[in-house]
């Protein structure tokens, strides 16, 4: 009987692993359509229709965006280490894994573009991002449902940023 129970809690732990990692996964493919839809909501000035399936047609780009949100975390680890270096890379290379998704660029090329984008405004990134974290906490402030309200305008203003930004780069305005 002992075995049994031990047996079905290691079944259980692994099965909630799987879904952990899957569930993951899923959150990833959708943050890839949120880019897609939170810019053409931006760059057509809200004049657009939005379909579940847009939430997959950068699908393609998918593995790239992993990897691109990859090498950025691992740069937040060890700027827990380096702490000043750690935020300067942080805010410098925070566009990387929305240019692999919006222009299609490599991990590897969209750092490169990130680090030009967030050239000489850092400080004023650390003000927005800093904005950005009050407004969410006045909507949890707001007995927690003010963030369903805070939550999607911190992000469209952080869209907004980044195609402002974009506009500094090589890449401009560009099409796909």
């Amino acid at each position: 009987m002992q075995e049994d129970t031990t047996n079905l809690v290691e079944i259980t732990k692994t099965y909630t692993k799987a879904w952990e990692f899957f569930n993951s996964l899923w959150n990833q493919l959708l943050s890839v359509g949120m880019i897609v839809i939170s810019l053409r909501i931006i760059r057509e000035n809200g004049e657009t229709t939005v379909s579940f399936a847009d939430f997959f047609v950068a699908k393609n780009r998918f593995l790239t965006y992993i990897w691109a949100n990859i090498l950025l975390t691992l740069l937040v680890l060890l700027g827990l280490v380096l702490i000043i270096p750690g935020i300067i890379w942080v805010i410098k290379y925070s566009y990387a894994p929305i240019l692999v998704v919006d222009k299609k660029l490599s991990a590897k090329e969209a750092f490169a573009v990130s680090a030009e984008m967030t050239e000489g405004v850092k400080w004023q990134l650390v003000g927005f991002g800093l904005f950005g974290a009050l407004i969410m906490l006045g909507g949890l402030l707001a007995l927690g449902i003010g963030v369903f309200l805070a939550m999607p305008v911190v992000m469209l203003a952080s869209y907004m940023l980044y195609n402002k930004l974009l506009v500094r780069t090589k890449l401009g305005m560009m099409g796909e």
